[in-house]
């Protein structure tokens, strides 16, 4: 029989135990690319010495599997309900979360805030938003309670934009017009000019943020139908690579490693065609350093995970799972230049400033993908000559804020 690489289904799951299947069926196809598994073993050198000249025969040690997935950036249409690609990225180092009601996450201090010894920031309301909101609270006028002020920004609904609200101790400030709330106590002293807060305002839906270092690393099950041919790869974790250009189809490219379980012969499942279109990248509400004015024809991420292999003498083959070990997340845009008194690229690169940063793809509930960088740091101006016009092609890394694991956060509504 012809083996014919463009009949295929892939179907992964979740493990509960490393390189066990959990049971896969045709619910857990996930609607990819066509591909390779690649195959790789090492090589044992004999220890005995044989008559002649000729090197001992080698033996196979470890096998594992690699499965380079790309997928387009389709949700499910349906609130509270996961992509299919969304255990997928579970295997690259998040945790996801289900929101079954709207949510006000605590406030997040601004980068370099200089503070008042004392003071407690707060959130709370009942959020009424369709789709997520962040709120910048910052202090315009510096003062004692009564006496200071702070402007409120809503990052993508400027409607929402308030100034000159004075601060009383205690007393809540409303955060737009649709629930949220924010409150400063102090005893005393005064706010300091410029120190900034961000509350992050969500709808039912559902979160992925990256794991803690001692938290639960999710691993993933693969079986890998091609033309007749089946691969299972178990334990396996990965490196996702986000691309959204301009006009196009967010690309979801997850690179995974995995150990080899079993290679034998299957025919290919029928699967059941999903006849929806992707949403293209369009009206992405992109927004670096709260500023919404940069022309940019794409946007990336990268995860940048350190993948090793957990050896155990215990396990089959000696490995006991894919660990992550590391991680650097990365972000690229690459917007046409600016004056610095329009955008500042320079004094934020050169000074390590961080910024938050936000886009989304999709504008119907369901199928709306939100990112969001809390503290985003340029590192590469990368600059080029495109068409005759200055261009960046800025990356650089997102960093936790003061709260932790939320280099980067996706967030499905």
């Amino acid at each position: 029989m012809t083996i014919r690489t463009n009949s295929m289904q892939l179907r992964a799951g979740i493990e509960t135990t490393p390189n066990t299947n959990p049971g896969l069926t045709e619910a857990d196809a996930v609607p990819c690319g066509k591909f390779i598994p690649e195959y790789g073993f090492e090589e044992i050198e004999r220890l005995i010495v044989e008559e002649g000249i000729d090197a001992a025969k080698k033996m196979i040690g470890r096998e594992t599997l690699g499965f380079n997935i790309v997928c387009e950036a389709m949700l499910s249409g349906i609130v509270g309900t996961e992509p299919k690609w969304g255990r997928l990225l579970e295997g690259c180092g998040f945790a996801k979360s289900v929101l079954a009601e709207a949510a006000i996450a605590a406030p997040i201090a601004g980068y370099a805030n200089i503070g008042l010894a004392g003071l407690a920031v707060a959130s709370a309301g009942a959020f009424t938003g369709t789709e997520p909101r962040i709120y910048k609270i910052e202090v315009t006028k510096a003062g004692i309670s009564a006496t200071a002020e702070v402007s409120v920004v809503c990052v993508g609904d400027t409607t929402q934009n308030s100034t000159a609200n004075v601060v009383t101790t205690a007393s809540p400030i409303n955060l737009g017009d649709e629930g949220a709330t924010f409150t400063m106590t102090f005893a005393s002293g005064s706010l300091v000019l410029g120190d900034k807060w961000y509350v992050y305002a969500y709808p039912p839906g559902i979160r992925y943020k990256p794991v803690a270092y001692d938290g639960d690393f999710k691993s993933v099950f693969f079986e890998h139908y091609l033309g007749g041919k089946l691969f299972k790869g178990g334990a396996a974790r990965g490196n996702l690579s986000l691309s959204a250009p301009a006009g196009r189809i967010t690309q979801l490219s997850f690179s995974f490693q995995s150990i080899l379980n079993d290679i034998g012969d299957a025919d290919v499942p029928v699967s059941v065609k999903d006849t929806r279109r992707p949403d293209i990248v369009q009206r992405a509400n992109l927004h670096v350093n709260n500023d919404n004015t940069l022309v940019v024809a794409n946007i990336t991420f990268e995860t940048g995970n350190t993948l090793n292999p957990q050896l155990d003498v215990n396990a089959e083959q000696g490995i006991k799972q894919i660990k992550i070990d590391g991680r650097d997340h990365v972000f690229g845009i690459d917007p046409e230049a600016k004056r610095d008194s329009l955008f500042p690229f320079w004094t934020l690169l050169r000074e390590r400033k961080e910024i938050p940063i936000s886009f989304k793809v999709g504008n119907t509930p369901g199928s709306m993908l939100f990112a969001f960088i809390r503290h985003g740091v340029i590192d590469n101006p990368g600059m080029r000559d495109e068409n005759n016009l200055l261009r960046y092609g800025m990356t650089g890394q997102c960093r936790p804020s003061s709260q932790g694991n939320d280099n980067i956060e996706f967030f499905i509504c």
